[in-house]
C-alpha cells in the first residue's frame, strides 16, 4: 500500500466530555480547566481508492476494555489488534486466526528503542514526505473543526 497521497479528508474535533464534571476512565479532573480536545473523527480517502476511518479519544465513555481499537479490512483479508486476530479466506471458507503465542515485548521500551535508531540514521527525503502527507491530513481535520 506504500504511503498514499489524501484526496479527501472530512474530520471533527471537539471537547465533548473533558468539560463536563465527572468520573471516566482518566479518574476525576477539573472540567473549569479542561482545554485540549478529547475527541477527534476523520474519514481519509486516499488516491490508490483506500478510506481511513478514524475515532479517537482519550476519555470517551466505553467500556475499559475497548479503550484501544484498530482493525484493517482489505480485499485480501484483515486484521484485528487488541487481541490480535487475522480474518483471512482460505480454500473457500472464511478464516479467524489467533496467533497461539506472541513474545511479550514492553511497548514503550520498544518506542525508545526505535525513537533512538531513528535518530542515528541519517534522514532521508521519503521520511520528511511522509510527515509532510501525516500532517497534511490532521491540518485538514482541523481545518473543519
Amino acid at each position: 500500500m506504500d504511503y498514499p497521497k489524501p484526496v479527501d479528508v472530512v474530520g471533527h474535533v471537539g471537547q465533548y466530555l473533558g468539560t463536563r464534571p465527572g468520573v471516566g476512565l482518566m479518574g476525576d479532573w477539573d472540567a473549569g480547566a479542561f482545554s485540549v480536545e478529547d475527541t477527534a473523527r476523520a474519514m481519509v480517502t486516499f488516491d490508490n481508492g483506500a478510506s481511513l476511518f478514524l475515532d479517537a479519544s482519550f476519555m470517551a465513555n466505553v467500556d475499559a476494555a475497548d479503550t484501544m481499537r484498530v482493525e484493517l479490512r482489505g480485499t485480501n483479508g484483515g486484521a484485528s489488534l487488541f487481541p490480535l486476530v487475522i480474518h483471512t479466506e482460505e480454500h473457500g471458507a472464511l478464516f479467524d486466526k489467533t496467533p497461539a503465542h506472541l513474545a511479550l515485548e514492553d511497548p514503550y521500551a520498544r518506542q525508545i528503542q526505535t525513537f533512538l535508531e531513528a535518530c542515528r540514521q541519517e534522514p532521508s527525503y521519503r521520511q520528511a514526505e511522509q510527515a509532510v502527507t501525516l500532517h497534511t491530513i490532521i491540518d485538514r481535520i482541523y481545518a473543519q473543526a
